[in-house]
């Protein structure tokens, strides 16, 4: 008994309890800092090199509790932390030039807002490694589920399902916005009048193109003509997406469908992925975003992007401080809340959660008659911008303070994290490819909460997730029960003219024999 207690002990990961120590130890430092009273401006390159730290050894504690690189939590938590904390990162390597977040906050405010960062990705990180401790381990079977011919047939039908209903009106928008592009630029996509009620139809239906390509792609992962049908989309929609600027949703697309790749079809090797990614953040994201605002058809020659590129000083960390910028909105955020507006206790979340109610029975949904927190923001920081439909986003981390302050950031993220890993350990254990085909398809939407606040993504994980996951369950077990049924018998008719099943005829055989 002593034997098998002390190869528990061992088996227990000691991150978790790692983690734990050094989020108790950010809040104790938290309260003794005034009592020492420090010097913010000194504080500041120690905090940048403690979020740098704690990026690193998150990444590998996750690896090393989970045995993988490469899922969808690992890809919230990088863009968590480039969106939240890129700049941080820079300033350890002396790499902003105009100093951190364009030196227009104070050393308190940055000091604050570093701090929070830090203890938000900390408390997500321990939520996140306690699910994962406390997970399953990965199998290769479930007793539960269908048989795999139902799953794959049902997420091809329904993936199928989605691309009919969503291809013709995402062709319609498309054509919209590229008209729009090629004569003013990016940011006219946002000077347009948004659709409301039925005339925001085509849009809410063309997002079905996303979990209609995700189902089809892993409802093919063992046909491969359907399985090119399905690459090609998701390929094709992710080029015109950079080539509209809209960089976030053709990326999240493109790396959620790798990763279907990777699970599913064929494992990708960690070199490989780490040089997509390089590509993807050192000269794809930095080209678009120089790009992207020149209207005209000369913004697609190779001539025209390969003179913008080279007029980019070092684009990986152009990149990667243009996405650390969102860190800006959380600095605002503590410098007007409270001072300006009240802690809003809950009120954002609950407002956030009724855009899940489509905008039918309004003339304007309560959500944006309430004022999403990053159009309150744009205006209070930047009315110009604002008024020209433009805006600075938001972050989770900004929104968790906005809602319960200090105290709410530890507390939200924690759970947040925990329910986070939840389900991206559920959707890895066993081989479920509908469990894999939700999670990715939710992820599309989820990750941009990195720097946005919720009431912009929770629609898209609702409706065009968990509704086509559930559809798919629903169909792959009526497959699985008509084919489990047993064979209705089949009569024969005997001479004397009365109806006998044939098992029956055959056994008044033998025994006649």
């Amino acid at each position: 008994m002593i034997a098998v207690a002390t190869i528990q002990r061992r088996d227990v990961p000691k991150a978790p309890l790692l983690q734990a120590v050094f989020v108790v130890l950010l809040i104790v430092g938290a309260f003794l800092a005034p009592v020492l009273d420090l010097d913010d401006a000194s504080l500041i390159y120690s905090l940048c090199c403690l979020i740098l730290l704690h990026s690193v050894w998150s990444l590998w504690s996750w690896a090393q509790v989970t045995r993988t690189w490469f899922d969808s939590y690992s890809l919230f938590l990088i863009a968590a932390t480039l969106f939240n904390a890129g700049q941080a990162i820079l300033e350890v390597f002396g790499l902003n030039p105009e100093g951190l977040l364009g030196r227009q906050f104070p050393p308190t405010t940055l000091v604050q807002t570093l701090f929070l960062v830090l203890i938000g990705l900390a408390a997500m990180h321990l939520g996140a490694l306690l699910a994962a401790v406390r997970s399953p381990k990965r199998s290769t079977t479930s007793k539960s589920a269908p048989d795999a011919e139902s799953t794959l047939s049902s997420l091809r039908t329904i993936g199928w399902a989605l691309l009919f209903v969503a291809l013709p009106f995402t062709a319609i928008v498309i054509k919209e916005e590229i008209a729009v592009v090629s004569s003013a630029g990016y940011f006219a996509l946002y000077q347009q009048q948004a659709g409301t009620g039925l005339n925001a139809g085509p849009v809410v239906l063309s997002a079905f193109l996303i979990p209609g390509a995700m189902f089809l792609l892993a409802g093919a992962c063992r046909n491969r003509g359907q399985r090119l049908i399905a690459v090609a989309i998701i390929a094709g929609y992710a080029v015109i997406q950079f080539y509209l600027g809209v960089r976030h949703e053709a990326a999240i697309l493109a790396v959620e469908a790798i990763w279907v790749w990777h699970r599913l079809i064929r494992p990708i090797k960690p070199a490989l992925l780490i040089g997509m990614g390089i590509l993807m953040v050192a000269v794809i994201f930095p080209l678009v975003g120089a790009v992207r605002n020149t209207s005209g058809k000369d913004r697609s020659t190779v001539d025209f992007l390969a003179q913008n590129y080279a007029t980019i000083d070092n684009p990986l960390v152009a990149s990667v401080s243009e996405m650390g910028g969102s860190m800006e909105t959380i600095a605002h955020t503590l410098t007007l809340v409270p001072a300006t507006r009240d802690y809003e206790m809950g009120v954002g979340y609950a407002y956030a959660v009724s855009t899940l109610f489509p905008n039918l029975f309004w003339k304007i949904h309560p959500a944006i008659a309430h004022e999403l927190p990053s159009t309150w923001l744009t205006w209070q920081v930047d009315p110009y911008t604002a008024s020209q439909g433009g805006g600075l986003g938001f972050s989770f981390i900004a929104e968790a303070y906005l809602n319960f302050g200090y105290i709410g950031v530890p507390i939200l993220l924690f759970f947040g994290g925990y329910l986070l890993a939840r389900l991206v350990r559920w959707a890895d254990r066993g081989i479920r490819p509908d469990r894999v085909a939700f999670v990715a398809t939710a992820a599309c939407f989820a990750i941009f909460l990195a720097r946005a606040e919720l009431a912009v993504v929770l629609r898209g994980v609702i409706w065009y997730s968990i509704a086509p996951y559930l559809a798919t369950v629903w169909l792959a077990r009526r497959r699985a029960a008509q084919a489990a049924r047993p064979a209705e018998p089949t009569f024969v008719r005997w001479p004397l003219g009365s109806p006998v099943s044939a098992s029956s005829r055959l056994t008044e055989s033998y025994r006649n024999n």
